[in-house]
């Protein structure tokens, strides 16, 4: 609610949506906090936090490949960001990394 009212008061603001995000995520609500991160890519596309934002959620849920697309974005916006290759390498370890090996079955 918090997050709608921040929304009023300055519609050009990004934080409201970011806010939002972080409220689904954090109730469990992955597949809305997903969409608020587009939507806020979506209003504000020049704005590399929302593209960074949205890579590092991606991160976060498992989906390296999807945050390399991401930031292919993120790095039209702003090709100076030192985040941008901080996450790229995150990314890019997380799609290289072995599948986790199953524990033995006792026996």
């Amino acid at each position: 609610r918090q997050a709608r009212h921040a929304r009023d008061i300055d519609p050009y603001s990004s934080e409201p949506l970011y806010a939002q995000a972080a409220a689904y995520a954090g109730q469990g609500k992955l597949g809305l906090a997903y969409r608020t991160y587009e939507i806020a890519i979506l209003e504000h596309p020049r704005d590399p936090d929302a593209w960074l934002r949205l890579a590092s959620f991606e991160l976060d849920l498992d989906l390296p490949e999807r945050a390399l697309a991401t930031l292919d974005g993120a790095l039209l916006v702003d090709p100076q960001s030192l985040r941008i290759p901080l996450l790229r390498t995150a990314a890019q370890t997380a799609t290289a990394a072995p599948p986790p090996v199953p524990p033995p079955e006792a026996g």
